[in-house]
């Protein structure tokens, strides 16, 4: 049996349960640590609770190739160890490296992420690509609670005109059935725009979301915590006049185990203040930027 709660306030998510405020704080503080180190380089190889065994994959499962003159490419990644491994996706949506990749997760930090982008304008340009991801976690001690706390750093940008073009990315996160987190995003510049399955009022804007959310999920002694969702994105332009874009780039992390019946097994002190959190958040939002607007330059 497990529990669940998201530190990050946002719409469309599930709210399990709820645990004290102080404890939620000391989750996200270490996840911010991981955060930090990630940002600066500097080589720290802290290990998952050694109760816990975490499985990942995540493969490329469906797609067209661009068409009309349209171009889309992706990359996806398993990181094993604090170590990437990475395989590409091409226009025509072929694979270049193993499909899927997955592996067990032994490192704060380790996770699985893509990152897909797309263009295309004129009557007939289209593309479409979508990914398949799953965690599954299994805390094997008899005796003692382990609480998990998962990182998702996102992205979702689309944006559409002329006088008949769309463009949607979505991201999702559930565990079994149940969605805990979702960006969908849609800019139309004949339906209309959409966040989250809602219009905007607007055709044909950009859209974006962005920032992280943290996922604190508590599991029982020889509890099994099963994670999955999706990575899709399309576009398609029906006008000579039309042209789309849109970028999806998520990566999903272990941010922090931590043992809440013996403390004492715990690998790494927990932190107890809120700068630096903040310092953690900072640094990698400014890294994510730069590397995104690399990315887009």
């Amino acid at each position: 049996m497990c529990f669940g709660f998201r530190f990050a306030a946002r719409e469309g998510g599930h709210l399990a349960t709820r645990r004290s405020y102080a404890h939620r704080l000391r989750g996200a503080a270490m996840a911010a640590v991981i955060c930090l180190v990630a940002t600066t380089g500097v080589a720290l190889a802290v290990p998952i609770d050694p109760n816990l065994s975490i499985n990942a994959s995540i493969e490329f499962a469906f797609g067209d190739p661009a068409a009309g003159g349209a171009s889309q490419s992706g990359e996806f990644t398993l990181r094993q160890g604090g170590a990437d491994t990475t395989s590409t996706i091409a226009s025509d949506t072929s694979v270049t490296g193993d499909n899927p990749l997955s592996g067990a997760l032994t490192d704060l930090g380790d996770g699985i992420g893509a990152i897909l982008d797309q263009s295309g304008s004129g009557v007939g340009a289209a593309t479409a690509l979508g990914l398949d991801y799953t965690l599954d976690i299994t805390n094997n001690s008899v005796t003692d609670t382990i609480e998990v706390t998962v990182v998702i750093d996102f992205l979702n940008r689309v944006d559409a005109g002329g006088t008949d073009a769309f463009a949607e990315g979505e991201f999702t996160f559930n565990e079994n059935t149940t969605e805990l987190f979702f960006t969908d995003l849609v800019s139309d510049t004949v339906f209309g725009d959409q966040v989250g399955g809602d219009g905007t009022g607007t055709f044909g804007e950009l859209q974006e979301e962005n920032g992280m959310e943290f996922l604190v999920f508590s599991l029982l002694p020889g509890a099994n915590l099963m994670l999955s969702g999706t990575f899709d994105l399309e576009g398609e332009s029906f006008g000579d006049d039309s042209s789309y874009i849109g970028l999806l780039d998520v990566f999903v992390s272990i941010g922090n185990t931590e043992n809440v019946t013996d403390p004492g097994d715990n690998n790494v002190p927990l932190p107890g203040t809120l700068l630096l959190i903040g310092i953690g958040l900072t640094g990698l939002s400014t890294n994510r930027w730069l590397a995104r607007r690399s990315k887009r330059d």
